[in-house]
């Protein structure tokens, strides 16, 4: 069989959160958590894959993968066999037992979520840009009492005085004020704008608004604060 160029742009977004992935036979989705399980994610594919099989190196396998041209895959729990088109070459590559890896035990049980809006790619680009022009690590999502305005804010949270960006993103009609911390390492994301949902568990969980089928939970910092 072979993926679709979705599925293999999944992978290549997965590698970045965890070389570890676990693939569950008719699964109908991918599913990745980093080490630190901070961030979780989980995608549908149009594929369905026939096997299940771990992957302790996805940026290896992929890198493999490029060595054939237009790849048929063969999925077994213990090796995945790739042929080109012209079957003249191929990659057999062994997969991973599943118990060494770092993967999704279970669905995440979202809690309940105070606030929601929609962040905008235009948006996340400009969080990272400007973290990356400030030597800033972090962002927060901040509300003031008595205002309806979603602040992003790219600054040292440590230092008040410190530089800031700060930029209008959403709107809620939540009367709370807070301030939701993230790092910007954890912005793992497949392009796209996201309905971002906030929770004072110190939970995210970011739905991408180009397609019903891909979402990602982000851990907030524990300098989170959110107060009714």
């Amino acid at each position: 069989m072979k993926l679709s160029a979705n599925t293999i742009k999944i992978l290549q977004n997965f590698a970045g959160i965890n070389p570890n992935i676990v693939v569950n036979k008719n699964d109908g989705a991918l599913k990745t958590v980093s080490e630190a399980k901070n961030i979780m994610a989980r995608v549908a594919i149009e594929d369905t894959i026939d096997a299940s099989f771990g992957i302790y190196d996805l940026n290896e396998f992929l890198s493999a993968v490029n060595l054939v041209d237009s790849p048929n895959f063969t999925f077994s729990p213990t090796t995945i066999e790739v042929r080109g088109d012209d079957d003249k070459h191929g990659l057999v590559y062994f997969c991973a037992n599943p118990e060494i890896l770092t993967y999704p035990k279970k669905d995440i049980t979202d809690p309940t979520y105070e606030v929601d809006f929609v962040l905008t790619q235009e948006n996340i680009n400009a969080i990272k840009k400007a973290a990356g022009v400030l030597g800033f690590e972090s962002f927060s999502l901040i509300k003031k009492s008595g205002s309806s305005d979603i602040v992003a804010q790219v600054s040292d949270p440590n230092n008040k005085s410190s530089n800031a960006y700060r930029i209008v993103v959403g709107s809620s009609d939540n009367s709370a004020e807070f301030s939701f911390d993230f790092m910007i390492a954890n912005l793992k994301l497949l392009p796209s704008d996201y309905l971002v949902s906030l929770s004072s568990k110190l939970i995210s969980r970011w739905h991408a608004q180009s397609s019903p089928n891909v979402d990602y939970w982000i851990a907030l910092e524990s300098t989170s604060n959110y107060t009714n």
